[in-house]
């Protein structure tokens, strides 16, 4: 009984739900590359809006240098938009094209004017006039055409124009006549294009097509996919040309699935993929598919304005709208034999009652789970304020530390003023002892040169010169004495740094760290011998610990305020 029950079920989403995405005989990649096609079409009025803001600055653009008369690159410009336009709305690019006519006959140039005319031959043939096309090709006599690039856009326009008029030809002897042209205008592009170019590869992988070197074409196909400089246009093109030239059914929906991703992330809407698409998906009795894509194709052809394909499209769809007409009356009819068997297994409703009641279960149990999850982002929520506040408190601390530079530099600027005073007082004294002497010497009073010099007491000016050198240095380096007992491993070695007092073994380091280590400058300042400066250091020396290889680094690196 519940194998009928289920079976049942699974007619019933077959029948009521038939465009689901598990579409019958679709493969894995068909479905893949199905779902990115179908949010590429959701993204199209994206790529079509980012196109139109693309062409109403070119038109603004171009209606300046149209007032200013600037001709030449008026023409330019309108050249851009029309490359724009000329695989996304055929009517307007055919406007275009006749508006570059207009501004090409304002000009002394002939070429432009051919420029002009090709330009509008090429709108033309997109859009399935034949006749005009033919009619503007046939007044271009190819020798006329300067630039080499005009002379390959000829001879790819009538190599084009021979293909779609052979195909659209019923009967076989005309059709020949125009494929033969094809092939001799093709051969004439393979003349004057530039082998790199990708009009040179793609007319020659087409010519090998058409001459059955299948293998060489799709070579050619794969190495412009491969190139960097193709536009999306190009991609487009060459895999919806290599989708032909595949056996395998499944590798040519893929390339034409990848073909119509390229048509619409270019904005192309003169394009043959979403048709091809639906005539192997009709094929592939994917009548749903066939139908979905023969439906854009009919779009796309209408907003285009290709009228050829308008009518092939319109032709196509009412085979396919009878498939399905066909198709969903034999759902119809097994929909009837679904209801019956449904009525007999009434008593499934039970089964379906016990399932409820489990997914009940589910959901009381995912709203736990939800409360779990609200008192984590609680959680969560008081550690943010947590950081918030410890961040708060770095900010306090830089606060601080700003304070404390704004005093460290109004101390430099007292020690600088400290250093001018000093220097005063000192110059006042030696002004003084100089004109005292000067004055004495000539008085001749000799005896009180002698009194003067006696009086003068070069120790007491040393010991205060030390004095004011100790106060000075150990305000700039407060942790001096402590950093220097940290290196020598000598706790209390070194006094006490509340007296700002240093002693002179510590005066010979304190230089070392202003960076004068001389040991002639170090004896001049201090007033000592060489040899006792080498004391001293040996001295500070001998507490250092055999592990300390860097101490004069590490003095260096001793800070100031």
């Amino acid at each position: 009984m519940k194998h009928f029950y289920l079976l049942s079920l699974m007619f019933y989403f077959l029948l009521m739900n038939p465009f689901s995405k598990v579409w019958g005989s679709i493969t894995p990649k068909i479905e893949k590359k199905l779902e990115e096609l179908e949010k590429e079409q959701e993204r199209r009025y994206i790529y079509d809006q980012q196109r139109d803001d693309q062409l109403k600055r070119l038109r603004e653009k171009a209606d300046n240098f149209l007032e200013t008369k600037q001709y030449q690159r008026a023409f330019q410009t309108q050249g851009q938009i029309l490359e724009l336009l000329i695989s996304y709305k055929g009517e307007e690019a055919l406007a275009q094209a006749n508006v570059l006519i207009e501004t090409a006959n304002q000009q002394d140039d002939p070429q432009l004017k051919l420029e002009a005319q090709l330009s509008k031959a090429e709108v033309l043939i997109s859009l399935g006039i034949f006749l005009e096309t033919e009619k503007i090709l046939k007044n271009i006599a190819p020798h006329t055409l300067i630039k080499r690039e005009y002379i390959v856009k000829y001879y790819t326009l009538k190599n084009r124009l021979s293909f779609d008029v052979a195909e659209y030809n019923e009967y076989e002897e005309y059709y020949w006549k125009y494929y033969e042209q094809g092939m001799i205008y093709g051969d004439s592009v393979l003349k004057y294009a530039d082998e790199d170019s990708f009009t040179y590869l793609f007319t020659k992988a087409s010519n090998f097509a058409r001459r059955g070197k299948l293998d060489s074409a799709i070579a050619i196909y794969d190495r412009i996919i491969h190139e960097d400089k193709v536009t999306l246009h190009e991609l487009a093109m060459t895999h919806a040309s290599k989708s032909w030239l595949l056996e395998d059914n499944e590798a040519r929906i893929l390339e034409l699935q990848q073909s119509a991703i390229y048509d619409i992330r270019s904005c192309t809407y003169e394009a043959i993929s979403d048709q091809a698409l639906a005539v192997l998906f009709f094929d592939r009795k994917e009548l749903e598919l066939a139908d979905h894509f023969m439906q854009m194709a009919l779009r796309n052809a209408r907003q285009y304005g290709a009228r050829q394909r308008i009518s092939q499209i319109n032709s196509f769809l009412p085979i396919i709208e009878a498939q399905i007409e066909n198709l969903h009356q034999k759902k119809e009819m097994i929909w009837f034999s679904l209801i019956v068997i449904l009525s007999i297994f009434i008593s499934s409703l039970f089964l379906q009652t016990v399932r409820l009641n489990k997914r009940n279960r589910q959901i009381q149990s995912s709203q736990k789970l939800m409360k779990k999850q609200n008192l984590e982002l609680e959680t969560n929520n008081q550690q943010i304020k947590e950081n918030q506040k410890l961040l708060n408190k770095k900010n306090e601390q830089l606060e601080e530390i700003n304070v404390q530079l704004q005093n460290a530099n109004s101390l430099r600027e007292m020690y600088v003023k400290r250093f001018f005073e000093i220097s005063a007082q000192f110059f006042e004294q030696l002004d003084y002892f100089h004109y005292t002497v000067g004055s004495l010497l000539v008085q001749k009073k000799y005896t009180k040169i002698d009194d003067l010099i006696k009086a003068f007491k070069p120790k007491k000016q040393r010991d205060l010169f030390y004095q004011n050198f100790d106060e000075l240095f150990l305000d700039l380096y407060p942790t001096f004495i402590k950093d220097l007992e940290k290196i020598t491993n000598d706790k209390g070695g070194f006094g006490s740094t509340k007296e700002k007092k240093l002693t002179p073994e510590l005066r010979v380091f304190a230089l070392m760290r202003l960076g004068i280590s001389d040991t002639d400058r170090v004896a001049n300042i201090l007033g000592l011998t060489k040899n006792t400066i080498y004391a001293y250091r040996n001295r500070i020396k001998a507490k250092i610990p055999s592990d300390v290889k860097d101490f004069e680094e590490q003095l260096m690196n001793i800070s100031s305020i």
